[in-house]
């Protein structure tokens, strides 16, 4: 009965636990009249005591998973389902390329350094589907070394029906063609199963179906383009109606915050990681961000401002946040980060705080450089409390 299969069931999990040769001989014996008793979990159980017989071990699979055994069910429909490498080459060999969709041969010369991503998203320029497809189609006949451009592009513009008709086989085929983890290309595949199935209004979006940390930093990348692209308008507006002695300041601590933010990124942000790319992107875009938003509380006169005395105060903090760094014991916790490369990154940031000061000087002297310089030391103070 129920209960007796069970108990042997239960029985021969405690035995396999001891890991002896006898206790697990015990235990696969247990498990055997359990499940030819037809108990699932037993039929599940048993699949670890035939390792090297394959037959034995399908026979009992399918038993479990027909007993509705959870782990069995999944199992089965994992290794039932088609391998999305096989699913490729198949599309690739079935799926022709629409003449009618793409460049003519005189229109190629046109385009090359065209950029598709650009003209998909209207990144910089007027948003064009027609073009982008032209575009990527070029980029793709090239070599298709882009996530976001060529084949990229392609599979978005025809499982959205952008400027072409929809075509969900061809934008699983292209989507085929972008270097990414196998278990990620099943994911994409099944997107684009789903939408054939359930057809949606919703955008296929690549990122939406990014898993491994190669494509993390292709999204990254993309999403901070877009960012950045509305980080340099904000720039342009705010600078606008400054006289040229202004701009100059200006053009000087900008080249300071890119050489600080460059150091920043690469000395301290692990890079150990297949998300690398993502990080030190990450990174950028927040020393950016925070240099705007620097400006804007300048130019609203919502900065901070402080004494003389926090001023001292701010330095000794600084110079004990940097020592301890220098002097950390978790320094092999850090991956990709070193002592010099925290000392180089301190260098850039002297650097960078001194140009705030002389810009602040020429553009906003109601600020004390004092002040100014306790600001950005504080901050300065936080990433290295925070980091290290």
């Amino acid at each position: 009965n129920l209960q007796t299969v069970g108990f042997k069931n239960f029985k021969a999990v405690c035995l396999m636990g001891r890991k002896d040769p006898e206790s697990i001989k015990s235990a696969c014996k247990l498990y055997q009249e359990a499940a030819d008793a037809g108990f699932g979990p037993a039929q599940w159980n048993i699949l670890e005591c035939y390792p090297n017989d394959p037959q034995k071990k399908d026979y009992y699979l399918h038993l479990a998973a027909a007993n509705k055994v959870a782990p069995a069910v999944e199992a089965l429909a994992k290794k039932e389902k088609p391998d999305p490498t096989k699913i490729c080459e198949q599309l690739k060999k079935d799926v022709r390329l629409p003449e009618a969709d793409q460049p003519k041969s005189d229109e190629i010369p046109h385009l090359k350094g065209c950029d598709s991503e650009a003209l998909y998203y209207g990144i910089g320029v007027p948003q064009d589907f027609v073009k982008a497809r032209f575009c990527a189609y070029a980029e793709f006949t090239q070599g298709d070394t882009l996530v976001f451009g060529g084949s990229g592009i392609l599979t978005m513009l025809y499982a959205n029906g952008l400027g072409v008709a929809k075509n969900l086989p061809l934008a699983k085929r292209f989507s085929c063609e972008v270097a990414h983890a196998e278990a990620e290309m099943e994911g994409m595949l099944d997107a684009l199963s789903e939408r054939e199935k359930a057809p949606t209004t919703q955008r296929f979006e690549f990122c939406d179906e990014a898993t491994s940390g190669y494509m993390e930093g292709f999204c990254s990348a993309h999403q901070d383009r877009i960012a950045k692209r509305e980080r340099l308008k904000e720039l342009e507006r705010l600078t606008a109606t400054w006289s040229d002695s202004e701009k100059i300041a200006f053009k000087q601590l900008k080249a300071a915050s890119e050489k600080f933010t460059a150091a920043r990124a690469e000395n301290e942000v692990d890079q150990s990681g297949t998300g690398r790319a993502a990080f030190v992107i990450h990174e950028t875009a927040i020393q950016e961000r925070d240099f705007i938003e620097s400006l804007q509380k300048l130019e609203t006169k919502k900065a901070p401002r402080y004494s003389h005395q926090e001023f001292k105060i701010s330095e000794k903090k600084l110079n004990e946040a940097y020592l301890a760094s220098q002097n950390s014991k978790k320094k092999k916790d850090w991956g990709t980060i070193t002592a010099e490369g925290i000392q180089r990154t301190q260098q850039a940031w002297v650097g960078y705080r001194d140009a705030w000061v002389e810009f602040a000087r020429i553009k906003y002297p109601s600020y004390a450089a004092e002040s100014i310089s306790t600001w950005f030391i504080k901050k300065r103070t936080h990433m290295l409390f925070r980091s290290f």
